[in-house]
């Protein structure tokens, strides 16, 4: 995943965020779970506070890449609740040529929150999309930045 070896440019220390569950069998409780962790990458690595913009079109991808923040005290999610949607796939296709994908496993935070139903930002701001001269977000990151 691109998204985590981006996240593991903001951390000098590694941080569990948390498992990822795959379905071995029929029964209920049938899983198995790798523990996943943020290790410092081998490049540069930036500390600084950082904040991270939200809404509800952030999924997939954008929920893998919170999921490995999140323990990072530098780092800030400020926006609206994510559209979740996380885990690995598998993919294929039908005869008529229809391509399918399927979700294959659930990342579970270090938390214990199931993240396919959306993350709550630390700051939660609406964006005001009438209003084509300013984006509440972006400038409530700006305030909370300096």
């Amino acid at each position: 995943f691109s998204a985590v070896i981006i996240a593991r440019h903001f951390t000098e220390k590694e941080y569990f965020v948390g498992e990822e569950w795959f379905k071995t069998g029929p029964g209920e409780k049938d899983f198995s779970k790798q523990k996943l962790y943020n290790t410092p990458a081998s490049g540069k690595i930036y500390t600084k506070p950082v904040m991270v913009l939200t809404d509800n079109l952030c999924f997939s991808a954008t929920t893998t890449f919170i999921y490995y923040l999140n323990p990072v005290p530098s780092v800030t999610f400020i926006g609206s609740r994510t559209g979740g949607g996380s885990g690995s796939t598998a993919d294929g296709y039908l005869a008529n040529g229809w391509h399918w994908e399927l979700s294959t496993s659930e990342f579970i935070d270090y938390e214990g929150r199931h993240l396919d139903n959306g993350f709550e930002p630390d700051i939660h701001v609406l964006l005001d999309t009438l209003n084509q001269n300013q984006d509440e977000i972006i400038e409530r990151a700006i305030q909370e930045i300096l």
